[in-house]
């Protein structure tokens, strides 16, 4: 018996450290409202920790909690604050981790990036990412890549992820937000990432379960970000092929970056879901991939996505979304059909009917996904 628990903002939760930490108005009204997603991982006799009353009995207080033993302890993102909140609870196998930013950061990016091995289908050695720990050399970087006739910039706080932390320039343009963002960010967080920005195509990711030292892939997705990078939303859909590539399988990419994760911290210490955003880029009128924009190591949409894709019709299109109650996907109004118990078309949804900000849920048509 497992207990679950949906703590979205863990890269936060981390970059504070306080193991006390209260979470801002925005991602405390993210956890509330989505507090229900872990619910497609857990088992049948598994619990989801809430800390607001939500119906079902699967759903317990951290009260009920104390009073229970159970298997694993499985938050969205292992953090101080998800560690503390469960201190009295008993929990069997509880992974022992002393320093949660040697898993979080956006060093491991340009880690894997630097063991990863260079070609004709990756970035070149001079489009690798860089750690920048004064604004002096952040600035440095962009002035060169502008001057290399790159599209654009991209800098990325060390702890942030979906979007988050996230700055795009492609103007040739050191403006005053640019460089006040920079300092802060230095100031508070330690450095900042630089990257070269590339054409996207497609957004990927590929999925890894650590447990005992072990290493399992559990498979593609495939999602959706808005051009300032922030999640939209993931198709749910096992992929066998890379969209729109045939220079490079998922099973010779899955090897690359075996090699590369059994070399790297997570190795030995770090236990439970992992993903590696990829990116399908245009290079010239060439496509290449980026087989690591970041590491995310959590839970993700993208694996949830995953999970939930044998819940859909086989000849459905579906897609699985997070959106504001204000600015909702069209069609879900559509009542959901399902078909031998997996939705075939219209809106299912994932949280609960009253939802203070966010909702998620999947939409599916009756149509052969491409």
């Amino acid at each position: 018996m497992d207990l679950y628990f949906f703590n979205p903002a863990c890269e936060l939760e981390v970059a504070n450290g306080d193991k006390n930490y209260s979470l801002q108005k925005f991602p405390q009204m993210l956890e509330n409202d989505l507090r229900t997603l872990p619910l497609s991982f857990a088992k049948k006799d598994d619990y989801i920790l809430t800390l607001k009353p939500t119906n079902g009995d699967r759903f317990i207080s951290l009260q009920q909690a104390e009073n229970m033993e159970f298997d694993n302890f499985f938050p969205w993102g292992f953090s101080p604050r998800a560690f503390n909140l469960i201190r009295n609870v008993r929990v069997k196998n509880l992974p022992e981790i002393e320093n949660f930013k040697n898993f979080y950061s956006r060093q491991n990016t340009v880690d894997f990036l630097s063991a990863f091995p260079l070609g004709e289908r990756f970035p070149t050695e001079n489009e690798q990412p860089f750690i920048a720990k004064t604004a002096d050399e952040a600035f440095d970087f962009f002035k060169e890549k502008f001057s290399l006739n790159y599209k654009g910039v991209v800098f990325k706080a060390p702890f942030a992820a979906s979007g988050r932390g996230v700055r795009i320039f492609k103007k040739n343009e050191l403006t005053i937000n640019i460089m006040q963002w920079t300092n802060f960010v230095i100031k508070t967080q330690g450095f900042v990432e630089c990257e070269v920005y590339f054409e996207k195509l497609t957004d990927f990711s590929m999925h890894y379960t650590f447990l005992n030292g072990e290493i399992t892939f559990r498979g593609l997705s495939v999602f959706k970000t808005a051009d300032n990078g922030f999640y939209q939303s993931s198709y749910v859909k096992k992929f066998s092929e890379i969209p729109g590539v045939d220079f490079l399988t998922v099973s010779e990419l899955e090897e690359m970056q075996m090699n590369v994760l059994k070399k790297s911290v997570f190795k030995e210490n770090y236990s439970g879901n992992l993903g590696i955003d990829c990116m399908v880029y245009n290079d010239g009128g060439k496509k290449k991939i980026n087989p690591c924009v970041e590491i995310n190591c959590r839970n993700s949409m993208g694996r949830l996505a995953l999970e939930l894709s044998d819940k859909i019709a086989e000849n459905s299109l579906a897609e699985f979304f997070v959106f504001q109650n204000d600015k909702p996907p069209c069609g879900i109004n559509e009542k959901p059909n399902f078909e031998n118990g997996k939705l075939k078309s219209g809106f299912w949804k994932l949280t609960e009917d009253f939802t203070e900000k966010f909702s998620a849920g999947i939409l599916a048509t009756s149509q052969k996904f491409l």
